[in-house]
């Protein structure tokens, strides 16, 4: 289990139970960049995992070749960077899924050596399921996720995309997780709203075991 709080809150968030991770992190490792956070201060502060490319960023203006470049800084860092990827509902309304998550991916991956790729968590996470909307069906997920994989295939090879955990977001709950979590083909969940509500979120981490 990771656990990623706001900034403000990393240094309070020491666990033996889960590992800490960031929401988002800035792309250059030192300079005069001021009010950004770097990966390797992220380091410094006990992190190991930080979510880049999230929807919510996106939808402030994040572009896919600022998600390639903090990616590429949190690997270098020593980080397991979780990259968000999903469409729009404009974009599932237009029929461009599978469109849209495919550049996301070739994108976001550009310039990252194999190895280094291996090293990813992705989290297939459409914004139109995002709460307080429904979730999309396990059905939904597991077609998106395996054409994730298909993709990962062809950028790196299966020998490095194999290792690659590929994980659901979008209203995953107490009352959906445990579909989610038996499917053969979903690795885990990045779970949003639902984190907040500490009852549900525990019973969803026992669906996990």
């Amino acid at each position: 289990m990771v656990v990623c709080p706001p900034f403000c809150y990393l240094p309070l968030a020491k666990s033996k139970v889960f590992k800490i991770g960031a929401q988002d992190c800035f792309w250059k490792e030192k300079g005069a960049f001021t009010g950004q956070v770097s990966p390797l201060m992220l380091k410094n502060l006990g992190v190991r995992y930080v979510i880049v490319g999230h929807s919510e960023k996106r939808a402030l203006g994040e572009t896919d070749e600022t998600v390639n470049e903090k990616l590429k800084a949190v690997l270098k860092a020593g980080l397991t960077p979780v990259l968000c990827i999903g469409e729009t509902a404009e974009q599932r309304r237009k029929k461009e899924t599978f469109k849209t998550v495919e550049r996301q991916l070739k994108k976001a991956l550009e310039k990252l050596t194999r190895a280094k790729l291996s090293k990813l968590v992705i989290a297939y996470e459409p914004v139109w399921a995002i709460s307080p909307n429904p979730a999309c069906s396990v059905d939904e997920a597991e077609t998106m996720i395996l054409f994730t994989r298909k993709t990962l295939n062809k950028i790196a090879g299966r020998k490095y995309s194999k290792t690659v955990k590929v994980i659901y977001g979008g209203n995953a709950n107490g009352e959906n997780a445990g579909d989610f979590l038996s499917s053969p083909w979903i690795d885990g969940l990045l779970v949003g709203a639902a984190s907040l509500r500490i009852k549900e979120f525990l019973g969803m981490t026992k669906k996990s075991v």
